[in-house]
C-alpha cells in the first residue's frame, strides 16, 4: 500500500531524508455548482514547469459518487476540456489520438465563477454548469510534471520532496471528495482518561480510529487531525479502485479494492502513546495483492508521530558525517541478542524454511520497525515487497527495564509508569 506516512520504519523514527526534485509553483482553483440537476465540484490546476511550459488540467466529481473524473484541456487557446472515456490507458498515456471522448466542457469564467455547457459526445445533448468559486490555493510541488495527468497528482510537497503531513485532509479538492457520512462505533476506555473510537465511512466500508477521551484537549484535536488525514489517504486508494477500473471489468477482490476490510486495531492507548496495528491485502490492479503489515505510533505528550531519539539513545550522529545517524555501540550490542531463540525471541508459527529465510542473512539488510505494547517495544518486520510479504511479523519484545540503559532522562520520564511494573 501506499500510506507513507503511517509506515514507520526504524530509521524512520529517527532521520528521514529524500531527494528533492526540480520545483513547481502550482495554483489549484476549487468551484461548486451545478452540472444540469447534478450537484458537482469541480477544480482547474495550473503551472509552469521547470522549462516553462504552461500546463493545464481539471478535474471534477459529482456529489452523490464522489468518484474523481480527471479532464484534459481541449487546447491551449481555449477554455474547453475533455472528458474522456472510462479507460485507465486513456488516462495516463500521453498518446490521446485513439481515445473516445465521452463529453466536453465548454466553459468561460464570469467573474470569479464559471459557466457555460457540458456537451455529450455521442449525442450532443447540452447541460448548462453553473459553477461558484468557493477556494484558491497555492503550492510547491517536487513532483515530475510531463502531461495533464501528472498535474492533477502533483501534490504539495516538503523540502524532502514528501507530500504535506495533512495533505488529504487541508487540501481544498481532497478534503472534499473524500468527505462523506461517517457511522461512529462505541467508545472503548483503555486506562483512566483515554478512549478510542472506530469511524466508518459509510459509503466505502473504509475504517480507522480516532481519539474519543484523551485529557489533554488539544493534543487530542491535532493527533485526531493526522489519524483523520490516515483515513482520507485510505478512502483515496478505494476510490481510486472504483475511478479507473474499466466498466466491463469484474473486481478481483472488491469494488473498492478490498480497502473495507484493511483492519486498523488499537493495541495500545494510554496517556503517552497511541499504537495501531494495519494490517490487510488490498488489490486495484497489478500483477499481485498488495498486502501490508505496519504499525502507527503517536507520543501523546508532543501530538505527533513518535520519534525515539526523544527518549532513547540508539543512534548518533556520524563523526565523518553530520547528516547521518549510525547505531551506538550500547545497541549494536543489544542486537546481538536479537535472534531467533533468544530471551526477546517471540515464538514464530512457521516453518523451518521460512524462519531461516526471515531471520537469515538474506533479510539482515532489513531494519526493524519499533512500536509498543504494555509490557515493551515490539521490533517487527512490516512493509515488504510481496516476494517477502510472508516476513511480516513481530519478532522480538525487549521488556522497559531492559531499555531503562537506553532511555534518556526524558525517557524515563516519558516510560516511568512502565518501568514501575
Amino acid at each position: 500500500m501506499r500510506i507513507g506516512a503511517v509506515v514507520i520504519l526504524l530509521p524512520c523514527l529517527f532521520y528521514n531524508q529524500a531527494l528533492a526534485q526540480s520545483v513547481n509553483n502550482v495554483r489549484q482553483t476549487v468551484y461548486e455548482g451545478n452540472l444540469g440537476t447534478n450537484k458537482i465540484t469541480f477544480a482547474t490546476v495550473k503551472t509552469n514547469n521547470k522549462n516553462g511550459k504552461n500546463y493545464e488540467a481539471a478535474h471534477y466529481f459529482y456529489d452523490s459518487s464522489r468518484i474523481d473524473i480527471p479532464l484534459l484541456k481541449a487546447n491551449s487557446d481555449t477554455t474547453e476540456f475533455k472528458e474522456l472515456a472510462n479507460d485507465e490507458n486513456c488516462y495516463w498515456n500521453e498518446d490521446k489520438d485513439n481515445c473516445k471522448t465521452k463529453g466536453v466542457f465548454k466553459l468561460a469564467l464570469d467573474g470569479e465563477n464559471i459557466s457555460g455547457v457540458w456537451v455529450n459526445s455521442q449525442n450532443h445533448k447540452q447541460l448548462k454548469v453553473h459553477l461558484k468559486k468557493v477556494a484558491t490555493q497555492e503550492y510547491k510541488s517536487q513532483y515530475t510534471i510531463s502531461d495533464y495527468s501528472s498535474l492533477l497528482t502533483a501534490y504539495p510537497t516538503n523540502e524532502n520532496g514528501d507530500t504535506i503531513e495533512g495533505f488529504y485532509l487541508k487540501d481544498a479538492y481532497q478534503s472534499r471528495i473524500l468527505a462523506g457520512e461517517l457511522i461512529y462505533g462505541k467508545s472503548i476506555q483503555t486506562t483512566q482518561g483515554t478512549s478510542y473510537k472506530t469511524i466508518t465511512d459509510k459509503q466505502t466500508g473504509v475504517h480507522y480510529i480516532l481519539l474519543d477521551k484523551l485529557p489533554d484537549k488539544t493534543i487530542k484535536q491535532k493527533v485526531n487531525e493526522s489519524l483523520l488525514n490516515n483515513f482520507y489517504e485510505m478512502k483515496s486508494y478505494a476510490m481510486e479502485c472504483v475511478a479507473f477500473r474499466a466498466k466491463e471489468e469484474k473486481p478481483f477482490y472488491s469494488k473498492y479494492g478490498d480497502w473495507e476490510n484493511y483492519s486498523s486495531k488499537v493495541k495500545l492507548l494510554n496517556q503517552n502513546l497511541l499504537v495501531i496495528e494495519e494490517l490487510g491485502s488490498t488489490y486495484c490492479g497489478g500483477a499481485h495483492p498488495n498486502n501490508t503489515y505496519s504499525h502507527t505510533v503517536y507520543d501523546l505528550n508532543k501530538g505527533e508521530y513518535f520519534n525515539g531519539n526523544n527518549y532513547f539513545n540508539f543512534y548518533t550522529p556520524d563523526p565523518e558525517d553530520k547528516n547521518n545517524l549510525i547505531e551506538t555501540d550500547e545497541y549494536s550490542e543489544l542486537k546481538k541478542e536479537l535472534r531467533p531463540g533468544s530471551k526477546y525471541w517471540i515464538r514464530q508459527d512457521i516453518d523451518a524454511g521460512l524462519l531461516q529465510y526471515c531471520t537469515g542473512d538474506d533479510m539482515n539488510y532489513l531494519e526493524f520497525s519499533q512500536s509498543f505494547n504494555q509490557k515493551g517495544m515490539i521490533l517487527s518486520l512490516e512493509g515488504l515487497p510481496h516476494v517477502s510479504g510472508a516476513c511480516m511479523r513481530d519478532y522480538y519484545l525487549i521488556p522497559y527495564k531492559d531499555l531503562t540503559p537506553f532511555m534518556t532522562d526524558n525517557g524515563k520520564k516519558f516510560f516511568s509508569k512502565e518501568l514501575e511494573k
